[in-house]
């Protein structure tokens, strides 16, 4: 979460200094979902969490309890409406 908070940041402090953008967006909403196994992986019959089965499940999703990352994301959506 450390790391992908800072590169939210980052990414958003650049988008935020170029209005000529139409906006940003995030990879995938985890939700609620977690990773079913210890090594991450999707296994048939696991539920999908936003990470396509082929990378770690998790590995790119902000999840509801990603509390810094969620209000980064809401900062940002304030900030460029």
């Amino acid at each position: 979460v450390t790391y992908r908070d800072k590169y939210f940041k980052l990414v958003f402090d650049q988008v935020e200094q170029y209005p000529e953008l139409a906006g940003t967006n995030i990879w995938s909403w985890g939700g609620l979902g977690v990773a079913q196994n210890d090594d991450f992986w999707w296994k048939p019959g696991d539920p999908f969490v936003g990470d396509p089965p082929q990378e770690p499940q998790g590995l790119n999703s902000v999840f509801a309890d990603d509390s810094t990352t969620l209000e980064i994301i809401k900062a940002h959506a304030e900030r460029i409406k």
